[in-house]
């Protein structure tokens, strides 16, 4: 993932950050055990989405984590994309395996470009999702 870089220094890289907030225990360590690897920093971890703005006006972050139930569509997605633009929050079900994307005035391009990562993503890295005969391998 190409990250934007600061004003400085052309090896200066700008840190990408993310909050986490109302994630079970199991699946929030998870998600900062991810980020470690990859470099990424977590600004902070909250157990409940109460004090989420609060937080993110003291420290803004790139990407918001957020726990949601099955069917939810949080107010607080929408507060957040209002408030702080250029932030997206990922939404997780709470058995992390489905997610929700709350982006902020996509184009386009953006809008494929994220779709397309997404698909992938989903299909572990593969273009497309595997055959019958991929699967059986």
């Amino acid at each position: 993932m190409d990250r934007p870089r600061t004003s400085g220094s052309p090896s200066t890289v700008k840190p990408f950050r993310i909050l986490v907030a109302d994630l079970p225990t199991i699946l929030r360590e998870i998600v900062t055990r991810i980020a470690a690897l990859r470099h990424i920093q977590v600004s902070s971890v909250h157990p409940r989405r109460s004090r989420l703005r609060r937080q993110l006006r003291r420290e803004p972050a790139d990407v918001v984590v957020l726990g949601l139930a099955e069917t939810e569509v949080p107010e607080v997605c929408s507060q957040i994309l209002d408030e702080f633009p250029g932030t997206t929050v990922v939404g997780l079900v709470a058995d992390g395996r489905w997610t929700s994307f709350y982006v902020d005035d996509l184009g386009p391009d953006e809008l494929l470009d994220t779709a397309h990562g997404v698909s992938r993503a989903s299909h572990g890295g593969r273009r497309h999702p595997p055959t019958a005969r991929e699967g059986e391998r």
